[in-house]
């Protein structure tokens, strides 16, 4: 009964490490000062947007917006936004995509990355080449359809801790490749469940298949 009572908690302190939503401005790329084609606002420092209606790729439903962004992701382009987060130990940190396909050519592979941005670096103007380093980096091979992005989610150590969190697509260093279109953004935080936690949900796991028996 105690090893119940303990595991049940375990579990519970496990499932209550929800992640938490990190605010982004421009998430749904719907809100640009530039024309069509321009610049994505509080994104960068690459990227471009333009409308679904001209380009409307298979799988476009109306909850995507009437904007998407665009960029190369085989080359040096990044798509970055500084989220005003601190990187902290202990937590993993997460971007997604809510539709990504494979734009103009109906291929490409879109590169999710988290970075950080570098001591003494200013990007209140936004971010640009050289102010930040990536620490975490997963791709995703998509075509036409747009389809649900998959992300990348980790964890920070060393000069990373303190730092700025930075979130957003990566380039051709990171494994990206060709015209990649890209839609609703999401990041989120939570903390790494203890170690002891974990230990604790496996051996509830074992003593529930051994009452199974």
């Amino acid at each position: 009964m105690k090893l119940a009572l303990t595991t049940a908690a375990a579990l519970f302190a496990a499932s209550s490490a929800v992640a938490a939503p990190i605010a982004l401005s421009n998430a749904g790329l719907e809100t640009n000062a530039s024309a069509i084609f321009g610049s994505l606002d509080d994104w960068g420092p690459n990227g471009g947007w333009a409308d679904h209606a001209g380009f409307a790729n298979t799988g476009y439903d109306a909850s995507m917006g009437n904007n998407f962004g665009f960029y190369s992701a085989g080359t040096t382009e990044y798509v970055l936004q500084a989220t005003g987060v601190t990187i902290a130990a202990g937590t993993n940190y997460s971007v997604n995509l809510g539709a990504v396909t494979g734009g103009g050519n109906d291929t490409g592979t879109v590169a999710y990355v988290l970075a950080y941005v570098n001591a003494g670096a200013d990007v209140s103007d936004g971010v640009d080449a050289g102010e930040f380093t990536v620490f975490a980096s997963a791709t995703q091979v998509v075509g036409d359809p747009w389809v649900a992005g998959t992300g990348v989610t980790s964890t920070a150590s060393g000069a990373a801790i303190g730092q700025e969190l930075l979130v957003g697509l990566g380039s051709g260093a990171e494994g990206g490749a060709d015209d990649i279109w890209f839609d609703n953004f999401t990041a989120d935080a939570s903390p790494v469940p203890e170690p002891g936690s974990l230990a604790l949900i496996g051996l509830g796991g074992l003593a529930m298949l051994r009452r199974r028996r």
